[in-house]
């Protein structure tokens, strides 16, 4: 019992920690997160369809996907310091939304490539969610 508790309070701790460091655990977030596992999933499962695996090629995926979360910390700090988000401009908004369109198009993509189409509209909208994006 006393271990289970330790556990929790463990975890607990530790997701307080991330979820601070991603800047809370909200539906921007939750999608972007979403996002980013399903176009694992489709890509693992186009391999299969295609090419076939390549544990290399997955673990370079899961390596490229676990650096986004530093990409979201990095814009989190940046809010921070600079407090831009104060006057409704949030670095930590646009990088999510970015990863939400470039996310969205990769899923798109690996759909299309397994025969399963998509509405066009949906594409325009992710390709103007990463477009309108600075760079």
């Amino acid at each position: 019992m006393t271990t289970k508790i330790e556990y929790s309070v463990v975890f607990s701790v530790i997701g307080s920690f991330v979820f601070y460091f991603l800047g809370g655990a909200d539906t921007l977030l939750k999608v972007t997160v979403s996002l980013i596992l399903l176009d694992y999933l489709t890509g693992f499962i186009k391999a299969i369809m295609t090419t076939g695996l390549n544990s290399n090629k997955g673990l370079k995926g899961i390596l490229r996907k676990t650096m986004y979360l530093s990409a979201i910390i990095l814009s989190v700090l940046l809010d921070k310091v600079t407090h831009l988000n104060e006057a409704g401009l949030s670095f930590r908004t646009i990088m999510l939304l970015y990863m939400i369109g470039t996310e969205g198009i990769s899923i798109l993509e690996n759909l299309s490539i397994m025969g399963i189409k998509m509405p066009k509209k949906i594409e325009n909208m992710l390709e103007k969610l990463k477009d309108e994006v600075p760079r």
